[in-house]
């Protein structure tokens, strides 16, 4: 049968030095211990969170058995004193450890330097913080206790922040930890890139969907125009463009050059999100600010089987601007099976 604690059962700390009451903890705090495990280590993430100061900082005495080991088992009623120690003055040989513990996902040393305690916000040789390291390189369970250590899940390098990684680099699980810690949704890089248009651009189709459960602009365009859609097509990352038409995107936007996704698949080659753009009924004949359709790019680059797909989805062999027609572009940069494709339809 489960410990009922009584209304009695009362944690109270005061500071070592000065004796004054730091914080007393009432019933529902003290079975939030309970539940985090009823140890010393509970007890100082309840106080991190009453107090502002991580659990790193923390030492916690009592007057029978003095300092409090953090597995030791506590039994309310418990009066403890506390003592918060300051960040230990940056050392290089330090840092550079803390920066390497952080690079290699060297948890256990991670948490041993933080109780030393060493500053969160410790920066390698190039100005980085620990926390955009961690997140740079995926590795969860640092980027967790930096979280824990008060390290800022916003702070910018440069515009560039630490869920900025996380997105650009396919890591769902630290993403996730950064927005659940303060990160923006649609936080904008220096390029003007959103996290969820940085994860389209490289194919990070559970970031997107992430991002698009928490309710990320699936359509801000960057300073270009280009949409999330717009980089996935660019790429050719035919499952996030579904994805992202699954959810309406908007699927024929124009970028300021005049581009749809439909136009960037094409030009690039990309079989698979042109079909998926078509299976979408994308506007196979939408025109450039040069007057260039989808087409033009297709038959410019020789992407014959994509040529293909267009002209069986009711494209048109229109001049652009220029007066060339897809089927002299394919002429004229020697793409001669496109050349035949597109002369058997004039």
């Amino acid at each position: 049968m489960d410990r009922v604690l009584s209304s009695s059962a009362m944690i109270s700390v005061h500071f070592a030095a000065s004796g004054e009451e730091a914080a007393r903890l009432d019933l529902e705090e003290c079975q939030e211990v309970e539940v985090l495990g009823n140890t010393v280590r509970a007890l100082k993430r309840v106080l991190a969170k009453k107090l502002g100061v991580p659990r790193f900082r923390q030492h916690l005495f009592c007057q029978e058995r003095g300092e409090l080991n953090d597995k030791v088992s506590l039994s309310p009623p418990e009066e403890l004193q506390l003592v918060i120690l300051s960040f230990w003055p940056s050392e290089e040989k330090a840092d550079q450890k803390f920066i390497a513990a952080c690079r290699e996902n060297r948890a256990e040393e991670l948490e041993a330097m933080l109780r030393r305690p060493q500053d969160p916000t410790t920066r390698d040789e190039d100005g980085r913080p620990a926390l955009h390291i961690a997140a740079e390189e995926g590795h969860v369970q640092c980027m967790s206790l930096l979280l824990e250590a008060l390290a800022g899940a916003t702070e910018e390098v440069k515009g560039t922040s630490p869920s900025h990684l996380a997105a650009s680099n396919g890591h769902l699980e630290v993403l996730r930890l950064l927005l659940e810690n303060g990160a923006d949704k649609d936080k904008t890089n220096p390029n003007g890139l959103t996290l969820i248009r940085l994860a389209a651009l490289n194919g990070h189709l559970e970031v997107v969907r992430l991002l698009l459960d928490l309710g990320a602009e699936k359509d801000k365009a960057s300073k270009a125009g280009a949409t999330p859609l717009h980089l996935a097509a660019l790429n050719g990352h035919a499952e996030v463009v579904r994805l992202l038409l699954q959810v309406h995107a908007e699927k024929d936007k124009p970028t300021l050059a005049g581009a749809t996704p439909l136009h960037l698949a094409a030009l690039n080659g990309h079989l698979e999100a042109v079909r998926t753009l078509l299976e979408a009924q994308c506007h196979t004949d939408a025109r450039t600010s040069g007057g260039k359709t989808p087409l033009h790019g297709a038959a410019l680059n020789g992407h014959t089987e994509i040529v293909r797909l267009l002209l069986e989805a009711g494209a048109e062999d229109l001049p652009a601007e220029d007066g060339l027609t897809a089927l002299e572009l394919a002429q004229k940069n020697g793409h001669w099976d496109v050349a035949q494709m597109l002369a058997e339809r004039h």
